[in-house]
């Protein structure tokens, strides 16, 4: 399910010229997420300096809450980095906290469209909140915006798919 968030939400931003780099190596087994103990109140250099190597080193939840540490400070364009880092690698907490800053033009100008298809990511995940905030975002958007996002999406499950077929393709030839 990681590898279909992954292609379906680097598609995403990419088709919306969002920069987003992953960290895609298929030797890295992440064992246990890398977390990161952040507080906006009281963290030190060291664990702040600890935090970004580990989030540097691709591990989505340190991403993510060092993402959610800038966020809370206010520094929006270092929260949208790191969300975004995490995003693409499938994290729902940050794709809901990305969603909501395209939303409301935190750190970014608004974007309706972005914002419903980061949700859409967040639900294809499992989230069901994200699904909610879609639906209660839809209800708020044109007509022309609800249909370029669903264009997009097409777009991005049309990929997957030919994804897939590539892949399964490639497997039938090894065997």
């Amino acid at each position: 399910m990681k590898l279909v968030t992954s292609i379906l939400a680097s598609t995403a931003f990419m088709l919306l010229s969002l920069t987003a780099y992953a960290s895609d190596s298929p030797l890295r087994i992440e064992t246990q997420p890398k977390s990161c103990q952040l507080d906006s109140s009281h963290t030190s250099h060291e664990s702040l300096k600890d935090c970004t190597s580990l989030a540097e080193l691709g591990y989505a939840q340190a991403q993510f809450d060092l993402g959610r540490y800038w966020y809370d400070l206010a520094e929006y364009t270092q929260a949208l980095h790191w969300f975004t880092q995490a995003s693409v690698q499938g994290n729902i907490d940050a794709q809901l906290l990305l969603g909501h800053m395209y939303a409301e033009g935190q750190g970014v100008t608004a974007n309706k469209t972005q914002a419903f298809i980061i949700y859409k990511m967040a639900a294809v995940n499992g989230s069901d909140e994200a699904l909610n905030r879609a639906d209660t975002l839809a209800q708020t958007m044109s007509e022309d915006e609800l249909k370029r996002s669903n264009q997009i999406l097409a777009q991005i499950f049309k990929r997957y798919l030919q994804h897939i077929q590539k892949q399964g393709a490639e497997f039938n030839s090894l065997h």
